[in-house]
């Protein structure tokens, strides 16, 4: 990774940051043992960390696959983006936008 780069990864994520991922850090699928992963963080410039995080099954969501992002700034943390990937849903069957 380049010197210059925004991304970063931390280790240990402050348990604030885990707290705000539907189902916390203990959703467990007991079927595959899966648990949220943790992918990178960017540091953007108004000091808000965007913390990116995703579930290959997550057992609260019929075992989809699940992708979060976590704000974080001054210690406090908000979910900002969460979706679900449902294979074999056509865009079309969604209704209009």
């Amino acid at each position: 990774m380049p010197a210059d780069s925004r991304h970063t990864l931390f280790d240990p994520l402050p348990d604030v940051v885990w707290e705000e991922l539907p189902g916390g850090r203990e959703a467990r699928n007991a079927a595959s043992g899966d648990a949220w992963r943790y992918s990178s963080t960017y540091m953007a410039e108004d000091d808000n960390r965007l913390h990116f995080f995703h579930y290959r099954a997550h057992p609260d969501y019929s075992g989809e696959y699940a992708f979060a992002t976590v704000i974080e700034r001054g210690g406090a943390a908000a979910l900002a983006t969460f979706s679900i990937q449902v294979d074999g849903v056509d865009l079309g069957d969604l209704g209009p936008p």
